[in-house]
């Protein structure tokens, strides 16, 4: 609260300087110390810090303290609102001729460091002070023209018209900034020519509509046991973007299939984050996205500097569901897909920012979440009961912003991998990207008991990238890593990767030692968008299921992947380069006699016919097709998805 109301502070100083302020020595000397000493109450923190304002003001009321001591300067003491109302004027208009515009330092406890140098930021505290710098001079011309008895004697000029410049300008402080940030918003990022991105095209392209699909068509039979919905969340523009960088920037939708008695219906609906309503409102797209970082029209936008996306993952959380992104809060959704507002655990006073992908113990039920974030605290972990009360939250301390997506748990550890996609948030005057990776900056792990969250690292590893991990598990002091590796990070994935496609990894953890290593599980098949049997998360287990596609193969995945850890064999279930296909869910049986006994469920897009189907697949067997949901529509391709049983 100090920092919002820093400036209104720096002026404190004056008005009591005004207000004990006498035509005598006494009187300056009085009102001197007492300005002194309020500066040094109210601006300690500024002081410590250099501020423009603060020390000037604390000079000039030394200053004129010994005015009233030896009387050099007789017309400060007999013309006092004269005196004071020039001296804050000229010491705004010295700020700007020594190039410090004394709002630029107020507003940089406000805004992060990376945007000190951005000419936008500059441009506005440049007009800011010009701003102050012409109410404060307007406000001092009346003491300066009006004779000092009757100035003094006159409650209007003595306070009114003082009074109504200082609320005048805090009013257009505000409203200014504003202006100009709306201004560089519709004359550079709302000039751009439409965006061109293949993430916007063929399966990927967005759909507007909300439909409720029943009693859609079955090719085969759904088994009598599978009750329940499967929902899959992901990137869909509501409004042609400015630029798109996918899968980071576009609107959450979430797809629904239900499965009830043999029969099937589909149902979709946006994610009604708050920016997404301001835009609906607007009837246009008020945001730049992650690759063009630009403040939006404040006056469309309200508090939504940064639009909520929740358009990565949708999970069941207590009777209700969460539609989660990166570094935004997540929404909270009800069961007829309804966006009910940000999530806020019961915990929790402000909205909760958690990332997009969690880890359920299956035997403690305790489930963990993370975030990270872009200017704050690096990497925060928390624990959840299995009741799904809050509790703990660790701070991990970090010397870098960095992208993280995923995490890993076992019986004993929470694992994080934090690999080189950094945020450029220090000293960054607009040359470098805002986000981007650094193949120079080697891997760390992170390493976090669960017993006392007492934190280890392991450093220095050649540096990748993993969007998405399978699972791990401890076996004889090590841990063990399954993971889809990429080299390195490439924003669009697929775009650039055909020299190092990511592949499936397997790292091995050494906590003897605390070393690390990786092996390639199999470099034929380029892989990602792993599951497993969610059963035995943190445990030992032998399959994984992937999303993939022959190293030949152009286009988007066309293959379902099952991998067997112990034997190193592959089963797959490929339907050509006509199909692409999303993230396969596995659902268990309701009484396993394996850790594959169960279905696999995903989405298909038909590119000739642009249409999609939902398809269920023996996970014991995936060459075996249970049966095929038609569905009139084309779902866009998204990224991850749950199964919530109707049992």
């Amino acid at each position: 609260m100090h920092k919002k109301l820093a400036i209104f502070f720096g002026f404190i100083p004056w008005i009591v300087f005004s207000e004990f302020y006498t035509p005598t020595s006494k009187g300056i000397i009085e009102a001197s110390m007492a300005a002194l000493l309020t500066t040094v109450v109210f601006d300690t923190r500024e002081l410590k810090k250099g501020f423009w304002l603060p020390w000037a003001s604390l000079i000039y009321f030394c200053l004129a303290a010994f005015n009233g001591i030896v009387g050099i300067f007789p017309f400060a003491i007999t013309h006092p609102s004269a005196v004071i109302n020039l001296a804050i004027a000229g010491i705004v208009w010295l700020s700007l001729l020594v190039r410090q515009p004394f709002t630029l330092q107020y507003a940089k406890e406000e805004v992060d460091a990376a945007f000190w140098k951005n000419p936008l930021f500059l441009k506005i505290n440049w007009q800011l002070t010009l701003m102050w710098a012409i109410m404060l001079t307007i406000s001092a011309l009346p003491s300066v023209f009006i004779p000092q008895q009757i100035y003094s004697a006159s409650w209007f000029w003595g306070y009114g018209f003082n009074g109504g410049c200082l609320v005048l300008a805090f009013y257009l402080n505000r409203k200014m900034r504003d202006w100009i940030v709306a201004r560089n918003f519709w004359q550079s990022v709302a000039k751009l020519p439409p965006v061109k991105s293949s993430y916007l095209e063929g399966g990927f392209r967005p759909v507007y509509d909300e439909v409720e699909l029943d009693d859609l068509e079955i090719l085969g039979v759904i088994p009598s046991g599978l009750n329940g919905r499967y929902l899959r969340n992901g990137p869909n523009p509501y409004f042609t973007p400015y630029t798109y960088t996918y899968p980071i920037d576009g609107d959450g939708m979430i797809h629904q299939i239900t499965l009830q008695n043999g029969k099937a219906s589909y149902k979709n609906a946006f994610v009604q984050t708050k920016g997404l309503q301001a835009e609906i409102k607007a009837g246009k797209a008020l945001y730049g996205g992650i690759a063009l970082p630009a403040p939006p029209d404040p006056g469309l936008v309200g508090s939504e500097e940064n639009k909520s996306l929740a358009s990565i993952h949708v999970i069941k959380w207590q009777d209700k569901l969460l539609a989660l992104y990166e570094t935004t809060p997540a929404y909270l959704l009800d069961n007829q897909l309804n966006t009910l507002g940000e999530w806020q655990p019961e915990d929790s006073k402000v909205p909760f920012p958690v990332n997009a992908h969690h880890r359920i113990d299956p035997v403690t039920g305790q489930i963990y979440m993370f975030k990270y974030e872009v200017f704050g605290t690096p990497l925060s972990i928390y624990e959840f009961s299995k009741d799904y009360e809050l509790i703990k939250t660790i701070n991990i301390p970090k010397t870098r912003h960095t992208m993280i997506h995923d995490l890993l748990i076992t019986q004993n550890y929470i694992v994080v991998f934090d690999m080189p996609a950094v945020f450029n948030v220090a000293n960054n005057d607009g040359s470098k990207p805002f986000f981007e990776y650094k193949p120079e900056i080697p891997v760390s792990i992170i390493l976090i008991k669960r017993c006392d969250y007492s934190i280890t690292t392991i450093d220095n590893i050649p540096s990748f990238f993993v969007y998405h991990f399978v699972n791990a598990y401890e076996e004889n002091n090590r841990i063990i890593v399954d993971m889809v590796f990429h080299q390195r990070l490439y924003l669009n994935p697929g775009g650039h990767e055909e020299d190092a496609p990511p592949a499936l990894y397997r790292g091995t953890i050494n906590l003897d030692n605390k070393s690390y290593s990786h092996e390639c599980l199999n470099n034929e098949w380029i892989v990602e968008f792993p599951n497993y049997n969610l059963a035995y998360c943190g445990q030992k287990y032998q399959y994984g299921y992937l999303a993939a596609k022959s190293g030949s193969d152009k286009g988007g995945f066309n293959t379902i992947m099952k991998y067997d850890f112990n034997s190193n064999k592959i089963q797959v279930a490929n339907w050509g380069e006509g199909v692409e296909v999303g993230e396969a869910t596995f659902i268990p049986v309701s009484n396993p006699f394996g850790e594959d006994d169960g279905y696999l469920v995903f989405f298909i897009y038909h590119k000739q016919e642009d249409r999609s189907d939902f398809v269920i697949l023996n996970a014991r067997d995936i060459g075996q097709e249970i049966a095929k949901i038609k569905l009139p529509r084309r779902v866009p391709h998204g990224l991850h998805g749950s199964w919530i049983s109707a049992c």
